[in-house]
């Protein structure tokens, strides 16, 4: 955004007058003193290697300068200023990561303003991580942060002692395990045409648990003609529903073609369950020391929407454009638009025309950070 524009200054304006209501203690991050923070007016991160002291620091750099974006280092260093890096001298770093786009692409009417439609399928991934983190490596739900990044994603925070602890390799092999194997054949093996079918048996856990259960529920399940769409002659499906029993009882010991056929459903449907489980993760938040976060409860230049914190047990709930707008004052801005717009804000679906209107002052901020509206 242009400086020295009216726009701009506004903006600077409202971000001022929010960042002076807030309580330090609501913004600030753990141990505030060992973090790094950038800020932006202009770019996300127009200047970083800032240490602030304490909450009420914090609070007080961005009631003075109002900066667009404000965001901090998931490292905690003993000296947060310091440059060149290594002389910042990491302590310990925060496991966080970045989900922001949906892991499955699916076709659908987008809305460039806010989609609602990415979001679920964003939100459905975030709570997909959280079990990975739960389930397979077993973090305690008690010290997993998630808030809204501001724009359109999420951001978890894992803050335990274990996760503070880990080596960067570490933390590579959890994102790689996260973002699932390449395919089926990770799951399955077969050491040639003669060797039975290897699977995950009745015992196994984690990406091998999901390609199990997956397979015996849809053995359990299978019609003739389900079986027929995986590409198998009528015949052979029919066998393998009339020796159903022996295919489960197999499928439990980790031979996965116990009845002939079966062997051409398995890559197809374990394929499915990687794509449908996996979740697709922005790798360097979650393995480079260096990377700054969003600050939760901080405010986004692309937006002015709130990177709200969420409670865990109601994730499945949140809407940023109904619980993570900022301004909701009564007062009516003018602006102007080049084209008309609709998209839904704070419960509501809000209909701009093009040219000049007067609209509620959270809808305005919304529109001229995402550059789609102008003073007027």
């Amino acid at each position: 955004m242009d400086a020295s524009n009216k726009n701009f200054e506004f903006l600077k304006q409202k971000f001022h007058e929010h960042y002076s209501s807030v309580s330090p203690e609501g913004i600030a991050p753990s141990d505030c003193a060992s973090r790094e923070f950038g800020a932006g007016w202009d770019k996300k991160i127009d200047w970083r290697h800032l240490a602030l002291a304490s909450a009420f620091e914090l609070k007080s750099f961005l009631v003075r300068e109002a900066p667009l974006y404000v965001s901090y280092s998931a490292a905690h260093y003993e000296a947060p200023a310091a440059q060149p890096m290594e002389r910042k001298n990491a302590k310990a770093w925060d496991l966080i990561f970045d989900i922001d786009a949906p892991t499955l692409k699916v076709e659908h009417q987008h809305n460039e303003l806010f989609c609602a439609k990415c979001f679920e399928a964003v939100r459905s991934d975030t709570q997909r991580l959280i079990d990975f983190l739960v389930g397979d490596f077993g973090f305690n739900e008690k010290e997993i942060a998630v808030n809204f990044s501001g724009s359109k994603g999420m951001h978890v925070h894992v803050t335990s002692e274990e996760a503070l602890r880990l080596t960067q390799d570490a933390r590579k092999q959890i994102a790689a395990y996260i973002k699932g194997p390449k395919d089926a054949a990770a799951l399955l093996m077969q050491y040639d045409e003669k060797a039975p079918l290897r699977g995950p048996n009745a015992t196994t856990s984690g990406w091998k648990r999901r390609a199990f259960n997956a397979a015996k529920e849809f053995l359990e399940k299978a019609t003739v003609e389900d079986l027929m769409d995986y590409g198998l002659r009528r015949d052979r499906a029919q066998r393998i529903v009339a020796e159903r029993s022996v295919a489960l009882a197999r499928l439990a010991e980790g031979v996965w073609d116990a009845v002939a056929g079966l062997e051409k459903a398995w890559p197809t449907l374990v394929g499915g369950v990687i794509a449908r489980s996996r979740v697709e993760i922005d790798e360097p938040v979650t393995t480079d020391a260096a990377r700054l976060i969003r600050l939760p409860e901080s405010l986004h230049g692309g937006s002015s929407l709130r990177a709200a914190r969420i409670d865990l047990k109601r994730l499945g709930e949140f809407d940023p454009l109904k619980q993570a707008v900022a301004f909701k004052s009564g007062k009516m801005i003018k602006i102007k638009t080049q084209r008309p717009l609709e998209f839904d804000f704070d419960d509501e679906t809000r209909c701009v025309e093009e040219g000049e209107s007067e609209i509620h002052e959270g809808v305005a901020l919304f529109l001229l950070c995402k550059g789609k509206a102008e003073l007027a």
